[in-house]
């Protein structure tokens, strides 16, 4: 009996020994997992700080052959640009990043006219008029071929056209304003054709 009072005694200093190391490990790992959650949140907030010179070099030279890559850092730049404005609209880094974002906006503009230019043929005024026009007194004068673009160029534009119509100027305007011009010169007779380019 003595033994076994003497073994339950020790158990019970072993138990109240063990209780508050086993507290304290949990502690422990909770405020480890806190610190790990707080260095998370830090190493995203620096990586804001560090894009205007990650990107640097892709957007100088362009998009031309990687407009994915292209795409994914003015995408990198605009949450930059998203975060400064929200957590700090005063530092000089929201200036830099939308520095880069416009720059990287006029080079993908620039890419957009430059595969239009090269891989694009002209269409006569009137295939375009018959093409957008809803009256049937407008008769096409000449059956046009329209050649198509290749494919990854097509692909390219309708990428590049998506964006720029999300975050670009809006050019929606221009274009309904060339167009409208372009019928009225068609339906007026004149020998001048004042087509606005965008």
């Amino acid at each position: 009996v003595s033994i076994l009072s003497s073994f339950e005694s020790r158990l019970m200093q072993l138990e109240n020994s063990i209780i508050p190391v086993h507290k304290q490990t949990e502690n422990l790992q909770r405020l480890q997992e806190n610190v790990d959650k707080t260095l998370s949140c830090l190493d995203h907030v620096i990586s804001y700080y560090h894009v205007a010179k990650d990107t640097d070099r892709i957007i100088r030279e362009g998009p031309s052959g990687r407009l994915d890559e292209y795409l994914a850092c003015i995408a990198k730049i605009q949450k930059a640009v998203e975060y400064f404005q929200d957590n700090n609209p005063d530092s000089p880094e929201l200036n830099t990043v939308k520095a880069r974002f416009e720059k990287g906006k006029e080079l993908l503009e620039a890419e957009f006219r430059s595969l239009l230019t090269r891989y694009s043929k002209p269409v006569p005024p009137i295939v375009i008029l018959d093409a957008i026009s809803v009256d049937e007194d407008l008769e096409l004068q000449e059956e046009a071929v329209l050649e198509h673009l290749p494919e990854a160029v097509l692909q390219d534009i309708i990428c590049i056209s998506g964006w720029l119509v999300e975050y670009g100027r809006n050019q929606g305007t221009a274009v309904c304003f060339s167009l409208s011009a372009l019928l009225y010169n068609f339906h007026t007779g004149s020998p001048y054709l004042f087509f606005f380019l965008i």
